[in-house]
């Protein structure tokens, strides 16, 4: 299995043994594994890049959601972006200040800073959407490989998809063989825009959701070798 995102070589070689063991039990063939593992890993990807992100893009830069005070002084459902602290202490302002210094342009007055500070946080979340929403083709190509049924989102996980497709996917095939495999891909955040972010954020995702794949397959293993002993009369806790 191949992914267009760096993983850490442990996740992926815990993986593959772990594949390679699970098959010994499983009655899916090759392909048939390997595509829908991709399928739960791809959804995986999108669960752990928003639960791993949203809070802690908005705490790194200095920002928090805060309750707005509606005219009769009472706090509304609905909250906006702020600052945890001063607007000078946080990193987002600290990060434009840099930039307009590097670029000789001058220091615009606070309250433009601040704007421009709460500006650059909406950025880094609306990176981590976009990102979310580079799995979603190779998720709905590779739905159909899954036996167990379809992945549940709650609402505004995956992100939406604008325009184009940001990733894909080439599904396994019988005729591969021993060697069959696999291709998924997320492609959103190759844009200067995005630059850095499909790293840190989907490539963080992506890992944990190996990991999560390899530990229900194993699972599935000891799941399998306990009805197994079960079956010989073996006494198992």
């Amino acid at each position: 299995m191949k992914a267009r995102l760096t993983i850490t070589p442990r996740s992926q070689n815990d993986f593959n043994k772990t594949l390679k063991k699970y098959l010994e039990y499983s009655s899916r063939t090759l392909p048939e594994a390997l595509n829908e593992k991709a399928y739960f890993i791809c959804g995986a990807a999108i669960q752990n890049t928003h639960k791993a992100d949203a809070d802690s893009i908005r705490r790194e830069l200095g920002g928090e959601m805060q309750s707005v005070i509606g005219k009769r002084g009472k706090s509304l459902k609905r909250k906006r972006l702020g600052y945890s602290g001063g607007y000078s202490m946080s990193l987002a302002v600290a990060i434009i200040v840099a930039r307009l210094r590097k670029a000789g342009k001058p220091i615009p007055s606070a309250k433009v800073l601040a704007e421009m500070g709460l500006n650059l946080i909406r950025s880094r979340l609306r990176s981590v959407a976009f990102i979310r929403s580079g799995w979603i083709p190779a998720l709905r190509r590779l739905a159909k490989f899954s036996k167990y049924g379809r992945i549940k989102f709650e609402a505004g996980d995956t992100g939406r998809q604008y325009g184009i497709a940001k990733g894909g996917v080439t599904p396994a095939t019988r005729t591969g063989g021993l060697n069959a495999r696999v291709i998924f891909w997320n492609s959103a955040g190759g844009g200067a825009k995005h630059k850095g972010a499909l790293q840190k954020y989907g490539g963080a995702g992506l890992d944990a959701a190996f990991r999560q794949e390899t530990a229900s397959m194993r699972e599935y293993i000891e799941r399998k070798m306990r009805e197994g002993a079960v079956k010989h009369g073996i006494k198992v806790k």
